[in-house]
């Protein structure tokens, strides 16, 4: 027979309130303890780690490309001269000295121009050389004809001398005296005009010859001018290097200025890499770089950054 028993109903009720409040107070101390814990390191297979003491100092960044040595300086070659290519003398690869033909283009109002300008200078030498001659010729009549007034004017003074003594002894009259001073004093007036129109005549005549000398001289010059743009027809280099570019062909109509090839240095040399876009960031002006030429570790430093990248990757210089 049972037997009741009071107030045990009362303390499993004051018991299992008890034990519902230690379990919420234990999960909320485990759960405010793990958010205190930092997160676990991932884990990660022992052969791929280097183990080694921490160290303090430089870390190094490596970025890595490939690229191509290319010439650091080129020379674009014009053409002196309008004309059409005749010949191309030289093939990409060439080593070119400073007097190498490159091409030879033709220009037939050129050539012609220059046939013309030396007739033209034949034809002024002949004028001067007439022209002088006629001078010379003159002046030899012009001193002709004075020496014939000087003898003119000695006879007529004689003669007027000669009629004043005769006039003193009473052998002939004044007027006759008078017509013969007269007469002696024009020849020698005409003596003096003559000789002034000589001294005119030779500076027109040296005025003339500076004239024709001064016209011959310019047609030389540009006889000159002609024989250099003749000469330009043949395209030379001027420098020394490798040719790169030929961008003309036979037959073909150029303007003078136009480019028709290009050379470059081969001494100085240049490395173009190319940098993954995602990985330029990490490369800047003046940074130390060392460049693998297959024969040897070249030291270099970065010079220039293309400001815009192509297939995903940026040159650098």
């Amino acid at each position: 027979m049972d037997k009741p028993r009071p107030g045990v109903a009362r303390n499993k009720k004051i018991r299992r309130i008890i034990i519902s409040i230690a379990i919420v107070l234990l999960a909320t101390a485990g759960t405010y303890g793990l958010s205190r814990l930092k997160p676990a390191a991932p884990s990660v297979e022992r052969a791929t780690l280097w183990p080694d003491k921490v160290k303090r100092g430089e870390m190094l960044r490596d970025v890595h490309g490939t690229g191509t040595l290319v010439p650091e300086d080129f020379r674009w070659i014009p053409a002196g001269r309008d004309g059409m290519v005749e010949r191309i003398n030289v093939r990409i690869g060439d080593k070119i000295g400073p007097d190498t033909v490159l091409a030879e283009l033709a220009n037939p109002d050129l050539l012609q121009s220059l046939e013309d300008t030396h007739l033209q200078i034949r034809a002024a030498e002949a004028d001067l050389a007439s022209t002088r001659a006629a001078q010379e010729n003159s002046a030899i009549n012009q001193q002709i004809l004075i020496a014939n007034l000087e003898a003119t004017s000695k006879r007529a003074r004689l003669q007027a001398d000669t009629e004043d003594e005769l006039a003193k002894r009473g052998l002939t009259g004044q007027l006759t005296v008078r017509l013969a001073n007269l007469e002696a004093d024009n020849a020698a007036s005409q003596v003096e005009r003559e000789k002034s129109r000589v001294s005119v005549n030779a500076t027109a005549a040296a005025a003339q010859l500076a004239a024709q000398e001064a016209r011959l001289d310019q047609l030389r010059a540009n006889l000159e001018m002609k024989k250099r743009q003749v000469k330009e027809l043949k395209i030379r280099a001027g420098v020394t290097g490798v040719l790169q570019q030929v961008s003309i062909e036979v037959g073909q109509r150029v303007a003078a200025g136009a480019t028709i090839a290009k050379l470059a240095e081969p001494g100085r040399l240049k490395a173009q890499i190319r940098i993954p876009e995602t990985q330029i960031k990490d490369v800047l002006i003046g940074q130390v770089a060392s460049i693998d030429t297959r024969v040897g570790i070249v030291p270099g430093r970065v010079v220039h950054i293309d400001p815009a990248a192509i297939q995903a990757t940026v040159t650098v210089d």
